[in-house]
């Protein structure tokens, strides 16, 4: 796969390059020959983001569940719906970072 990771254990010096083609793809600084031989290689300019804090686990729940139904009313009593009550909570409070 081409799905290389910033901090690549094994290989620093690549996850820099990916991390580095990422930005400049960003940025439009790759012209269209670079793009394309990135895309024949399976490059991914959007990996997903895999953060194991129980915040990120839980926004990735909540993301699955908006793209399978469409919204965002969660079940009540469960615990996604729980956590969604405490971010509403957290944020009526001031308490959640931009």
């Amino acid at each position: 796969h081409a799905n290389v990771k910033k901090k690549h254990d094994a290989d620093p010096a690549l996850g820099f390059w990916c991390n580095e083609q990422r930005v400049a793809f960003r940025e439009r600084r790759l012209d269209e020959h670079q793009i394309d031989s990135l895309h024949s290689l399976g490059f991914d300019f959007d990996p997903p983001k895999r953060c194991g804090s129980a915040f990120m686990i839980n926004l990735r729940e909540l993301t699955a569940f908006r793209d399978e139904n469409g919204h965002l009313d969660v079940e009540p009593g469960t615990p996604l719906a729980a956590w969604c009550d405490a971010q509403r909570k957290a944020h009526l409070k001031g308490q959640l970072s931009e």
